[in-house]
Order: structure tokens, then C-alpha cells, then sequence
């Protein structure tokens, strides 16, 4: 369903006061382009767009070429994006001779296109015209605004926004003078070639944001209260009622209201019927509250005397506990506020599900539902998933399985009738293409989709929009189809009123734990299909209560479901066609005890250790499809890599056809620290044709995402046998990970060249502070120095205080911190994507975020595997091949797998020569660190102040703007500017030259390295531009 980019009220305002010079002329234009469809019509894409633009574009929106203006222009025709070869149709923007800022893309197409519908050519799918034109503009730095047209309809999108957020407009709609002020406003030259701060579109974007923000908080706010409100009265005045349940009737009066009055402001029932009524009751002798039970009764069953259509549904159905609870009038009219309320324009379908998620959490908080307990959501793994991530998965998961009902519908048999020889060759074709198109329908119109842990809704609402989509996409195909065959006008029909009921009634499925829960996703799909001609779809045997991967009734009890009676239909199919998704992430020891060994026993053979329930569902999902069903999620994506889903991965992947695989960007949820991934596959028997690659795209672990517009050519495509050739069944996310996997690996089978680091170290896990005691001086000859305050860095140990550890419990620790030089590896892995190793030869036993590594292998000099253990490539390795759980936003390392890094053996002549380098580094980074401590010291005395994050990297910053830094903190004066120059005359030039010669050591390291492994070109530049997106991404200044 499209949602508006702008606030109504907020833009209508604005275009109330503008004046558009020569609008008759422009209108005369537009009609002149209008009138002239049928003609343009016929003509090719390619020979029509320059005519487009020119009309459009130049004459009516202003915009001016290089011909027009020859200092200055803002339109230009296919040009390349800045970062590949790919060419938007249009770019609009700034340009001169020398310099170009674009501030929109423009996707053109012909007038034939749907802008929603998938392009394929040649098997390959390039995504919708709205998909092509958003993979252009986060090519281009300052583009905010994307443009997508057929020539009959125009969008505007705003980049970085979801591609369900667009203004539309068509130009046979637009020719009287106060629609076309809209149009020309918002995409007129003076609107959208501006920079951010001018533009007027970004100050409407950002006002329609904060009153969106606004009023989704302040509603929030009041139906959260009033839920409440309404709970405690109904425990006052109805003692006899257990609490859960008048909790449960309090939603439900909610979900009643909310839909009364939604209806009102859609016209489905008249203005002010639930005030009138409620305000009727208040002035009567009876209650307001007996009233709205009268008005709940003609909802349910119908009112002709007050124009009231049988909604029934099971919404208003009769409630007993309903029609006996007793409501007095001042506590009643906490709901008043709802009659204040825009449910039109402010409070949208959008932002009401927003709110329902919210009332799923709010309503376990009021039963005191625990965190530790499975149902309870956001604390147990429970995050609800962004729209755009919904709307993604919901559509690529439906497109597949079109594109495979194609290919068993035998698609691939039909003829291009544009082709035919003859009228009556031609005939048979368009003929054939209409008898396809209705047995697809027919399909359609009995797919199975499932949610099995629906929530609240939000992805068979998707699943709901984007199936009305593809319905009425082939009813137009066939309506264009009959239009040829017969000769006549294009006979694009409407949707029949039905079909909404039937989408819901036969199509979609939805189970979740908890009773709110399905309650609240009925109400999100009656919102969306109400109308006033038909009762509501009774959706008590679609949306269910139930748990989906527990079986046994003593753990689940009332919760098991009954398959065969439950879905009896989708049964005789042998099963869903499509289930869609984001599970729990519950990892396993935060289960009650009883569930923790009912999953660990049930699944003892695919599960090891630690892992979460959302691979449970994604195992059990597999088996609630049928023998062609498609499988997409967001899970978190330690599946992919983790060793204790090694044999998970080996399964899962037997079952499931892996079609695609997205790994997220680390804040794709806000308020979880969870790595996520998106997968799609589809479930293999013996008749479906195996697939032989899967794509892979991988984002940046720090991109900061709103929409996924990644299509196939974005995407790697990566060979099914490369998962069963790791030895652990790990599953990379770009074929360079693979490449590089396959190196090692058979580089690790010449042993005479090659070794593993745990083969030739000792190392564990540093001491868990809290089992330990403390002492300020050695008593017994078992306490041994402590790390108490300091961390450890890439080439650098920072003790800043100690104390003494006694391990007289733990003696086996000792040998790894004192009389033996050892390495220090840090447990997280930094920003930067670097292991943090150092080097200590003192005895000193560190807190457990330090892993120490003792070389036992007399043939390797420690400092030498100091070097590799530090450097880029073996970091890139890591990040690449392991598992990277997280700890409070960072990821970390395991022992088992740092023990996997692979050691190149050199003799010890080759060694030395790296050791020296090594000794170099750490000397300048001793000196540099004694004279930057002694400069920041000085500065700090100089200023009295302490040194905030500018000040201490002064010997970065010219005069001018170290003076400028000062004065944030301190008043200048003459003395004090002599100081400072003084002070930078004594060291910034020697730190700066101490920092360059570090560096390009560092470098100098990085690249001996990469020549002992025997890298080609191609894949230290793959190594070197990911480092290069990290600012300091040597990480050897992290310190200040």
C-alpha cells in the first residue's frame, strides 16, 4: 500500500502560496503531451524519451541543458554514476564544465511498463524500474531524490527512504490548475536542484518526519494509558473476572474503537458515529458504555437506520464477558480523546502498526511476563522488523515462487506474438499467453503463506499488499491481451470487491505464542480490507494461537498445534507455499529449564552448544512446506559461520535450495546487538531443478541502510559446491571469501610450507576477575602480577595499574604469564576490523578480554608471529572465515577459531628480517608515545583543563585552527598564543614525523606479509579497499 512522502497539511499549506509564472502556457503543454498518448504510444522507448524530457521536463518543470544554458545547466541524458559504468536515463543537478552536483536520478521507461513489476531478461532478474533507479542514486554523493516514469505516471522518491513512500502522478489526472500547482511544485527545477540546507522538498521531508514522529508518540502514549486506564477499571467494578482475562477485554474494547473510528475517517461508516453514540449514552439514563455495546451489535450484525454494514468478522462478534462487565461513565471517558484524533491523514495504517507492535510488549509487561520466559519479546530475541526489510522479503519470497510456477506452467513454450508470421499465428499466441496468464492466476489464487511467529502482523500485511499487486498485474496483462485479440479498447477491470476476502479467507496464515498477538494482527488485516459493501473475513482459522516448534503439550500446554485439523486445506497441498518471517532470536540458556532440554534433546544431532531458536524455526518451517514451497527470514547470521551449527548447516542445506543470501549492517535494529541476514531458498526434492549457484551481497558492517534495493547484478554469484567443499559447511557472503578459503586451504596442505597457529602455540582464555583474590604485594609465591587497569592494542600493552592475582586455586595459569615472552590477543576484534596483538615479556597475568599465546614451536621467532598475528591479512581472514559473536556492540573472538589462522613457515634468516622491522615499529611507537604523553601533559598545565578529543591531536592541526580549538575551552590572550606556538614548535613536528615513519613501517610489515602468502594483486586490493573505508585503519593511534 503506497504511503505519502509528505504531510497533507504541511504541503497544502505550502502550495497554497505559490505562483507559477506562465501556467496556462505549461498547462496548454501538458495537455498538447496528454492528448497525443495513443500516437507517442506506438512509438520505441529510446526515440521517445529525448521528445519526454523535452516536453517535461525543459518546458513544463523548467529544467535547462548544456544547449539552453551553456554556463550553468541542471538536466543531463544517461550519464554514468560516479562509482561504476551503470547510467541513470536522467540526472538532474548543478553542472558546469567543471563541476557536477546531482541531486536526482531519473529511471525512464516506456509507456507499457508497470513500475512495480520485476524485469526479466534472459532468466536474469534486474529488479522493478523503482529498484533500478534506487541502485543508481546511492551512486551519486549528493543525490536525495529518485524519479521513475512511464510517461503516463511520474513518482517522486526520496533516497533513503522505503520505495512504499512516494508522491504519483498521472498526467491525464493533473491538467486542472490546482493539481498541477502540487505537481510542478514537487518536481519543479527550484524544488529539487537545491542544496540540502535551501531545499524546500527537505524542509517538507523533515517537518512531515517530526510530525510523524509527534503524533505516533503522543497517540502512542494516550492508547498505552488509556489500555490501562480501562484494565484497572474493569478490575474495580468487575471482581469477578480473573485479571488476564479483563486484560484481554480491555485490548479488545481498544482494537474496537480504533477500528470504528478508522472507519469513520475512510468513509466506511458515517462521521462522529462513535461519538454520537457514546455521547447519547452519557446523557441518557443508561451508560455510554451500553450504548457503544449497542453500536458493537450493529456493527457485528448490521444497522440500515443508521447506515451501518454487517461488518461480523469476529471483531464484534458477542463477547459474554462483554455484555456483563459494568463501566461507569467517569471512568469511561478516557476514550473521549479518541474523537480528536485525524485517523485519515495523521494517525495512518503505517503508523497504527508501529503501535500495535508496541501493545504487544506493553501488554506482557503488564501480566508481568519475565524476561527469562519464552513469550516475552523484545528482552528474549523478539525485534520487530523494519519495513523495508518486511516488504523485501515478502516480495522476493512471492516472486520466486511465480517465477517457478512459470516454469511448471511451462512458460518457457510461449512465442513472442509480436513475432508471429500470420494474423491468425499471431492470434494463437496472444491466445496461449491469455490461457498461461489464467492458470497462473489460478495459482495465485490458491497459494499458502505462512508466518509462524506473526507478531503483529507486519509481514502478512506485506504478504496481503503485494499479493492484490501481482493480481492485478496479471489481470492487466490479460485485459491487454483481450484488448489486442479483439481489437478494442484496453479493458483493465478493478479488482472484484471479493478478492480482498479471498486473499485473506484462502491465502494467508499467521501462529504466534501469544493471544494479543493474533488478536492484533486480525485487526491490522481488517484494517486493510474493510469497506462497506461486505462483512469482515473471519480469520479465526487463518491466525492462530499456537507454538510452531514445540510439539509436546507439557511444555507447550494449549499451545500445540494440530496440523492436519488446524490448516486442513493447506495440508492437502502438501504443505505452505511461501513462509515469511523474522523468528525469535532466544538463545538457548535464557529458556526455562523444561524447554531448554525439550530443544536440546530434539535437536541434539544438528545443534551444538550455544545457538538460538531461530534455526529451530528455520528447520521446522522446511518442513511445513510443501514439495516446491519457498523459505525467506531475517535471522541472525552466526548460522552462516558459527562451528556450533556445523552440522545444522549441513542439514539445512540438504533440505533447502539456497537461492540468495543478504548479510545486514549491524544496526538494521535499532536497540539489538545482533549481526542479521536475510536468506531465501526453496525446498529440495527430486523433481526441482537444483540450482548450482546462490547470489550473495554483503553490506558494510557500518552501512547506515533504509531501503535494500540490491538486484542480482549487484549481487555474487557463488557456487552450491563451495559450501560442501568448506569443512565446516560455512556460508561466505561474497566469492572472494571463498577464493580466498580455498587458497589457504590448499596452501595449509603443504605442510612443509605452511602451519596453523594453534600448532605451534599454547593459549586459553584470561582469568575471570570476579573468582579471584587480590592482594597489593606478593604473599605467596602463587601471586603474580595483575593487569588491573590497562588494555592491550595492535603492537602496543598499556599497563596503567596493577596489583596481585592469587592462582594457588588455578596453578595450570601460571605457566602462561610469567618467565616466557608471550602475546596478548585481545577478545574483540576493534572498528577498524583489526585483531589487537601485543607483546609482553614481564609477569604479568591479564583480565579475561586478553588471551595470551605462547610460542612452543622452537622453529618460529615470537616477534615474527608477532607480525603476522598483527596483520591485515590474517585480520581479513578472520573477519571473513569465523564466527563473530557479539559483546556490547563488538564483535569478538573465539580461541578455537584464532587457533585455525594459518602460519607461513620461513627459515629464520627471513624471520630476523621481520623481527627487525618489528623491533623498529615498537621503538618508534615507544618514542612516539613518551613524547606525546610528555606534549599532552604540557598542553594540559598550559590550558588547566583536561585535554578533550581535538585538543589532543594538536599536532594534526595547523596554528589557526589549534587557536580555534583552544577557544572552545579558554579565553585567548597574547601570552597564552605564545605558549601554544611555542609548544608546537617543540613537538608537532617531531610527532608527525615519528607517526609518518610508524605508519610506514606498519606498511612495509603488511606487505612482506602479503608476499610470504603469496597474494596476487587482485586480492591485496580487494584486502586493501576494505581496510580503506576505516578512518585510522592502521589502528596504532587509537589510544587518543
Amino acid at each position: 500500500m503506497q504511503g505519502l512522502l509528505f504531510d497533507r497539511y504541511i504541503l497544502n499549506n505550502k502550495i497554497d502560496n505559490i505562483k507559477i509564472d506562465d501556467i496556462d502556457n505549461k498547462l496548454k503543454i501538458l495537455k498538447g503531451w496528454v492528448n497525443k498518448f495513443e500516437i507517442l504510444s506506438q512509438k520505441n522507448e529510446k526515440n521517445l524519451q529525448p521528445i519526454f524530457f523535452e516536453t517535461i521536463f525543459k518546458k513544463v518543470l523548467d529544467y535547462t541543458d548544456l544547449i539552453t544554458d551553456e554556463d550553468v545547466w541542471s538536466i543531463q541524458f544517461e550519464e554514468k554514476t560516479e562509482v561504476d559504468s551503470t547510467k541513470p536515463d536522467g540526472i538532474l543537478g548543478v553542472y558546469t564544465n567543471s563541476t557536477a552536483a546531482t541531486y536526482a536520478v531519473i529511471e525512464l521507461k516506456g509507456f507499457d511498463v508497470d513500475l512495480d513489476k520485476k524485469q526479466m531478461r534472459e532468466g536474469k532478474n534486474y529488479g522493478t524500474p523503482v529498484d533500478q533507479a534506487y541502485s543508481y542514486a546511492h551512486k551519486f554523493d549528493d543525490c536525495e531524490w529518485i524519479i521513475v516514469s512511464n510517461m503516463l505516471e511520474i513518482r517522486l522518491y526520496k533516497n533513503g527512504t522505503s520505495q512504499n513512500f512516494y508522491e504519483s502522478f498521472y498526467l491525464n489526472d493533473i491538467l486542472n490548475e490546482a493539481d498541477f500547482k502540487k505537481f510542478y511544485f514537487l518536481l519543479t527545477k527550484n524544488s529539487i536542484v537545491q542544496p540540502a540546507k535551501k531545499s524546500p522538498l527537505l524542509n517538507l521531508v523533515e517537518k512531515t518526519n517530526t510530525q510523524k514522529q509527534k503524533i505516533t508518540k503522543e497517540f502512542y502514549t494516550y492508547y498505552s494509558q488509556t489500555r490501562s486506564s480501562l484494565w484497572e477499571t474493569l478490575k474495580k467494578n468487575n471482581s469477578g473476572y480473573d485479571d488476564e482475562i479483563l486484560l484481554e477485554k480491555s485490548q479488545k474494547i481498544l482494537n474496537r474503537i480504533t477500528f470504528i473510528r478508522f472507519c469513520e475517517a475512510n468513509n466506511l461508516l458515517k462521521a462522529n458515529t462513535l461519538k454520537s453514540f457514546y455521547e447519547e449514552g452519557k446523557n441518557s439514563k443508561l451508560s455510554s458504555w451500553e450504548f457503544l455495546e449497542t453500536l458493537f451489535n450493529y456493527i457485528d450484525k448490521g444497522n440500515t437506520k443508521n447506515d451501518i454494514n454487517r461488518y461480523n468478522g469476529g471483531l464484534f462478534k458477542e463477547d459474554t464477558v462483554l455484555n456483563n462487565i459494568v463501566i461507569p461513565d467517569k471512568d469511561f471517558e478516557v476514550i473521549e480523546k479518541f474523537f480528536d484524533y485525524n485517523f485519515k491523514d495523521e494517525l495512518t495504517i503505517d503508523i497504527l502498526g508501529h503501535i500495535f507492535e508496541q501493545s504487544i510488549s506493553d501488554i506482557e509487561a503488564l501480566k508481568g511476563i519475565k524476561k527469562e520466559e519464552i513469550g516475552s519479546r523484545k528482552a528474549n530475541g523478539v525485534f520487530y522488523t523494519p519495513e523495508y526489510i518486511t516488504s523485501y522479503i515478502v516480495k522476493d519470497a512471492i516472486d520466486d515462487w511465480i517465477e517457478n510456477e512459470k516454469v511448471r506452467l511451462d512458460f518457457n513454450s510461449l512465442t513472442d506474438w509480436k513475432n508471429a508470421k500470420s494474423k491468425s499465428a499471431e492470434s494463437r499466441s496472444i491466445n496461449r499467453h491469455i490461457e498461461k496468464l489464467k492458470e497462473l492466476k489460478d495459482a495465485l489464487n490458491n497459494i499458502k503463506i505462512l508466518d509462524a511467529a506473526c507478531g503483529s502482523g507486519a509481514f502478512l500485511i506485506k504478504v496481503f499488499e503485494y499479493l492484490v499487486q501481482k493480481h492485478k498485474e496479471i489481470q492487466k496483462e490479460i485485459a491487454d491481451l483481450n484488448a489486442l485479440r479483439t481489437g478494442g479498447i484496453e479493458n483493465n477491470l478493478a479488482l472484484d470487491l471479493d478478492m480482498d476476502r479471498e486473499i485473506l479467507k484462502n491465502n494467508i496464515y499467521g501462529i504466534d505464542l501469544n493471544k494479543e498477538s493474533v488478536e492484533i494482527t486480525k485487526l491490522s488485516l481488517w484494517l486493510q480490507t474493510a469497506n462497506n459493501k461486505k462483512p469482515l473475513t473471519t480469520l479465526d482459522d487463518n491466525i492462530i494461537v499456537g507454538n510452531s516448534i514445540v510439539n509436546d503439550e507439557e511444555i507447550a500446554p494449549a499451545r500445540v498445534i494440530n496440523w492436519e485439523k488446524e490448516f486442513t486445506s493447506v495440508q492437502e497441498k502438501g504443505g505452505f507455499d511461501i513462509i515469511v518471517g523474522n523468528p525469535p532470536y532466544v538463545p538457548i540458556d535464557f529458556l526455562d529449564s523444561d524447554t531448554s532440554e525439550y530443544f536440546q534433546e530434539e535437536y541434539q544431532d544438528i545443534l551444538k552448544n550455544k545457538w538460538d531458536i531461530s534455526v529451530i524455526f528455520m528447520h521446522k518451517c522446511v518442513s511445513f512446506l510443501n514439495s516446491s514451497g519457498v523459505l525467506s527470514m531475517i535471522v541472525p547470521r552466526t548460522w552462516l559461520t558459527g562451528a556450533n551449527y556445523t552440522k545444522f548447516r549441513e542439514v539445512f542445506s540438504s533440505e533447502l535450495n539456497l537461492n540468495k543470501i543478504i548479510s545486514l549492517p549491524k544496526d538494521v535494529f535499532p536497540d539489538a546487538n545482533v549481526d542479521t541476514c536475510i536468506f531465501i531458498g526453496t525446498k529440495d526434492n527430486p523433481g526441482n531443478k537444483i540450482e548450482k549457484n546462490y547470489l550473495a551481497y554483503k553490506y558494510d558492517i557500518k552501512a547506515k541502510i533504509s531501503v535494500l534495493n540490491v538486484i542480482d547484478d549487484d549481487m555474487d554469484s557463488i557456487p552450491i559446491d563451495f559450501i560442501k567443499q568448506h569443512h565446516m559447511n560455512k556460508i561466505f557472503t561474497d566469492i572472494n571469501s571463498y577464493k580466498l578459503y580455498n587458497k589457504i586451504q590448499v596452501l595449509l596442505k603443504d605442510e612443509s610450507n605452511y602451519t596453523q597457529l594453534g600448532s605451534i602455540t599454547d593459549s586459553t582464555q584470561g582469568p575471570v576477575e570476579s573468582k579471584f583474590e587480590y592482594s597489593t604485594r606478593p604473599i605467596t609465591k602463587y601471586h603474580i602480577p595483575y593487569l588491573k587497569d590497562g588494555q592491550g592494542y595492535r603492537y602496543r600493552l598499556n599497563v596503567e595499574s596493577s596489583n596481585y592475582i592469587n592462582l594457588s586455586e588455578k596453578q595450570t595459569l601460571i605457566s602462561y604469564y610469567v618467565k616466557q615472552p608471550r602475546l596478548y590477543c585481545r577478545r574483540i576484534v576493534n572498528r577498524q576490523d583489526r585483531l589487537m596483538v601485543s607483546y609482553c615479556e614481564n609477569d604479568l597475568v591479564t583480565k579475561k578480554e586478553l588471551n595470551p599465546f605462547i610460542v612452543t614451536d622452537n622453529r618460529f621467532h615470537i616477534k615474527y608471529i608477532y607480525a603476522l598475528f598483527n596483520s591485515k591479512l590474517l585480520s581479513y581472514i578472520y573477519i571473513n572465515f569465523s564466527t563473530l559473536a557479539l559483546k556490547d556492540d563488538y564483535r569478538q573472538t573465539t580461541l578455537k577459531e584464532l587457533r585455525e589462522l594459518p602460519i607461513k613457515i620461513i627459515n629464520s634468516d627471513k624471520q630476523i628480517q621481520v623481527v627487525k622491522k618489528v623491533e623498529e615499529l615498537e621503538h618508534n611507537i615507544y618514542q612516539f608515545d613518551k613524547l606525546y604523553e610528555q606534549a599532552c601533559a604540557q598542553l594540559s598545565a598550559i590550558l588547566n583543563i583536561k585535554l578533550n578529543q581535538a585538543l589532543k591531536n594538536f599536532y594534526r592541526l595547523n596554528f589557526a585552527d589549534f587557536l580555534k580549538a583552544v577557544k572552545k575551552v579558554t579565553k585567548l590572550n597574547k601570552n597564552l598564543i605564545q605558549e601554544l606556538d611555542e609548544l608546537r614548535d617543540v613537538y608537532s613536528m617531531e610527532l608527525l614525523e615519528l607517526e609518518n615513519s610508524i605508519l610506514e613501517i606498519d606498511n612495509e610489515i603488511e606487505n612482506i606479509v602479503y608476499k610470504l602468502y603469496e597474494l596476487t594483486d587482485e586480492e591485496i586490493q580487494k584486502i586493501e579497499e576494505h581496510y580503506s573505508t576505516f578512518t585510522n585503519s592502521s589502528s596504532l593511534f587509537s589510544l587518543k
